[in-house]
């Protein structure tokens, strides 16, 4: 516990922070995380969180002038406390300085004033590829606050499920081709369309760690924020090293697809050598007895899957998705649950990894079934998804 930069007070210098984590610190005012007076600090791939301002602001970050860069990094649960209007920026509060933000996460921080993620006062700010979600505001723009003649360049970027108040508040911002909830700022490229996030309750995922494929604020499919980010100015990857190509999403995450179109249906044969064959829909399997037949019968299917390469998978050699069974109309199925399947790595064609439900020494034969009977992946003979056309989804976990 500190005055100011309870955790680290950084007087015209120039650090840098890289995979450091500065969490639970305390400051009677200003900056419990990190204090930055006149330096020019660069923090990429870092996680500030549990950080508390008990007055004042910037809980996570205080900024006061230089010229910081954050990349790749994550702000949250951050609180100051401060009522009083002249200061507040649960996660940051940047005054007299110019401040850029790429491919950061900023959720459930909290001010006790204006500004839930970011309060910006007298500065430059520029925000390109972000995910602001479920922050907090007690009087004003529970995602940012612009303040005295301040300016503020958006890009890319998602503003959702906010707290109380608008998400952008004051004067002086820029933004394109952005999800808000707020109207005010259509046009440019901008939607008001929810983003369809995995899950914005659990932003770490089930494993309880950024910056992972399970990642609650990735986006699902069919997220309207899919490939409409602007190519131009926008990183080379994601926040989790993931390689853009062509298209460009909003928010920190590059979407990992996983359907009927990025696959092959087939079998192998005694070698354990995948072929193509078309599959089949089972539909008497009404009883967990009949899977082991199916499963050595030709109605057993493998999948053969073609992910776009990137840093993540690189060293990956299993993939788990959860596969949901649609209808012809591409809709989820009254009564169908989504199975988890493990896909194994079996190399690289079309540029792509290639990954498959079943290989000659591990795995699982597929039973796609038009029942809701027997839907299952608990079983030592085969995956079991209910589907009516073979059109399905699969998440990657």
């Amino acid at each position: 516990e500190n005055s100011t930069g309870g955790g680290v007070l950084n007087v015209n210098c120039a650090p840098t922070f890289t995979y450091t984590i500065i969490s639970k610190n305390i400051a009677a005012s200003y900056g419990a995380g990190i204090m930055d007076k006149g330096g020019t600090s660069e923090i990429t791939n870092c996680l500030l969180k549990d950080n508390i301002s008990t007055t004042g602001g910037g809980a996570g970050l205080c900024i006061v002038k230089g010229a910081p860069k954050i990349n790749g990094s994550v702000f949250v649960n951050n609180n100051s406390n401060d009522t009083t209007d002249a200061d507040g920026g649960g996660a940051i509060l940047i005054r007299g300085a110019k401040l850029e933000i790429v491919n950061s996460i900023f959720t459930f921080n909290a001010a006790g004033s204006k500004g839930g993620a970011i309060y910006n006062s007298e500065s430059r700010l520029t925000i390109i590829n972000c995910t602001f979600s479920e922050n907090r505001a007690t009087l004003s723009a529970r995602g940012i606050w612009n303040d005295n003649n301040s300016s503020t360049v958006i890009k890319n970027t998602i503003f959702w499920n906010d707290v109380r108040k608008s998400e952008l508040g004051g004067s002086g911002f820029e933004v394109s081709y952005s999800c808000l909830t707020n109207t005010n700022f259509m046009g440019n490229g901008n939607i008001n369309e929810e983003p369809k996030f995995v899950n914005s309750s659990q932003p770490a995922g089930m494993d309880g760690i950024f910056g992972t494929l399970d990642d609650g604020l990735r986006l699902l499919n069919g997220s309207p924020c899919i490939g409409t980010g602007a190519v131009t100015g926008a990183p080379e990857t994601d926040i989790l090293g993931i390689e853009y190509y062509d298209a460009i999403e909003m928010g920190a995450y590059k979407h990992l697809v996983v359907n009927n179109r990025d696959c092959q249906f087939g079998r192998l044969n005694k070698d354990g050598v995948f072929y193509e064959r078309a599959p089949a829909i089972v539909y008497g399997l009404r009883f967990p007895s009949d899977i082991r037949i199916l499963a050595g019968s030709n109605s057993a299917t493998v999948i053969k899957v073609f992910v776009e390469k990137d840093k993540s998978l690189r060293n990956k050699n299993t993939l788990s998705v959860d596969i949901r069974g649609l209808d012809q109309d591409g809709n989820r199925i009254p009564g169908a649950v989504d199975i988890p399947v493990t896909l194994y790595k079996v190399g690289e064609e079309r540029n792509k990894y290639v990954f498959q439900s079943k290989t000659a020494a591990q795995g699982k034969y597929i039973i796609f079934t038009a029942s809701t009977h027997c839907q299952t992946a608990a079983n030592p003979y085969a995956y079991v998804i209910c589907t009516r056309s073979f059109n399905f989804d699969a998440f990657v976990k």
